[in-house]
């Protein structure tokens, strides 16, 4: 082997193992790191418009109107804000009794990623070259699930922004998040060339 060819394989060896201690860094913070802060503000005036709305007239419609017109307030009903996690997140889910919800939480977010990366280090690291395929194997498995947290996670932040009693303010958490996943793929890629 010439002296090119070494210099490549070692080259491509140390930018696998970057790019896969940099996934690891990048997912550990992606889950520790807040993701989203869920922030809820409602009033008398929005829920009397709610209700009415609604098409809930009443005597509760009657009295909020009556309170508002004698009084001329509009008293804060709801303002409520929370930051979240994945880690916090899940603990919360858990701790509301909402456990199937925790669990795929659990398996999105961290089983499936902790085995990904599992993969990728075995990879990264040589070994045999039958385990070597069936890491290959595992890992395009473990593949097609790579964006799934991140894509749940952006459907939460679409479905609360539509609301108007909701503002969802996105944090790093989801970025390290969404770099690990893109690190993996990344680093996929350069073992499928350098196995071919």
């Amino acid at each position: 082997m010439d002296e090119n060819s070494k210099n490549r394989i070692g080259g491509r060896e140390l930018l696998s193992l970057a790019t896969f201690w940099s996934a690891v860094v990048f997912y550990i913070g992606g889950l520790i790191a807040p993701l989203a802060t869920v922030s809820k503000y409602f009033t008398l005036k929005m829920a009397y418009e709610t209700a009415i709305e609604a098409g809930h007239k009443g005597l509760e419609t009657d009295a909020m109107e009556l309170f508002m017109a004698l009084t001329d307030e509009n008293p804060v009903l709801v303002n409520e804000s929370n930051t979240y996690s994945v880690v916090s997140g899940m603990w919360a889910l858990f701790c509301a009794n909402e456990y199937f919800l925790a669990a795929v939480i659990v398996l999105f977010s961290i089983a499936f990623p902790c085995a990904k990366l599992a993969s990728l280090f075995v990879l990264c690291h040589g070994g045999a070259e039958r385990s070597r395929d069936l890491h290959f194997r595992a890992h395009a498995f473990l593949g097609k699930w790579s964006m799934l947290d991140v894509f749940v996670i952006a459907l939460l932040v679409v479905s609360l922004k539509l609301g108007d009693l909701v503002n969802v303010q996105i944090h790093a958490g989801l970025y390290f998040f969404a770099a690990s996943v893109l690190l993996t793929m990344v680093l996929t890629h350069i073992l499928k060339k350098a196995k071919s």
